[in-house]
């Protein structure tokens, strides 16, 4: 049915992207499809906007062009990864003022505001700012270094699919919320290849997970608003 350009940033190669293209294969099997990341969402935004890619998986902000149309297609909360050896660990669910003491691994804002200042976020509605004691690019150099030791970090909780050794994930209590995860795609430049593809997003854009694509059925999708 064609190619399709499809970028995505780093935070969507752990949730959607792997449900997304195991969906496209099975749905769209003639689909030929051309990765570009992992790449920050306003990088995305450019790549969209200069005709780089065709569709991007992103988190949603509020700076999108109004050039583009959004769709949200998962909503999920932080989770706080800790050393496995860590006194917080022996629970299974934390409330977030616990962690007030705790040193933090964090997103650096200059690469990403939208995943930095959501931890930023989630601390200050719990009452506290975080102590920052170490910065990573990457979500899974995060886990990483909580593994080493070297604080704790708030993650979407579809990184709990990224297993490191010395590590665990607990849930927190209020559930606050992770950036949304998005999809964006030139408005008014639908091809039927990137219509194939938006209409298998909508068919999986899961509250379930995305884990029995048997058992996924259509979804109604609203979208966006785009400031």
């Amino acid at each position: 049915v064609g190619r399709l350009v499809l970028g995505f940033a780093g935070s969507a190669a752990y949730g959607v992207l792997p449900w997304l293209l195991k969906a496209s294969r099975k749905r769209l099997p003639d689909l030929g499809v051309e990765l570009r990341g992992e790449m920050l969402s306003s990088e995305l935004v450019r790549a969209l906007g200069e005709d780089e890619i065709q569709v991007a998986i992103l988190l949603r902000t509020t700076t999108e062009s109004p050039e583009l149309a959004v769709t949200v297609i998962r909503r999920e909360p932080f989770v706080v990864a800790l050393p496995v050896d860590h006194p917080l660990a022996r629970r299974r669910l934390i409330d977030p003022r616990d962690l007030s003491r705790e040193r933090f691994v964090v997103f650096p804002r200059r690469r990403g505001a939208v995943l930095h200042d959501a931890v930023i976020n989630a601390c200050q509605h719990a009452g506290f700012s975080p102590r920052v004691v170490q910065e990573a690019t990457e979500l899974p150099t995060q886990v990483s270094l909580v593994s080493a030791g070297m604080g704790v970090a708030l993650v979407p909780a579809s990184m709990r699919h990224l297993r490191y050794s010395g590590v665990v994930y607990r849930s927190l209590r209020g559930r606050p919320p992770a950036p949304d995860t998005a999809v964006a795609w030139r408005r008014g430049e639908e091809t039927p290849t990137v219509k194939a593809f938006l209409r298998v997003v909508r068919a999986v854009a899961d509250h379930s997970g995305g884990d029995d694509l048997d058992r996924v059925g259509p979804v109604q999708v609203e979208p966006a608003p785009v400031p």
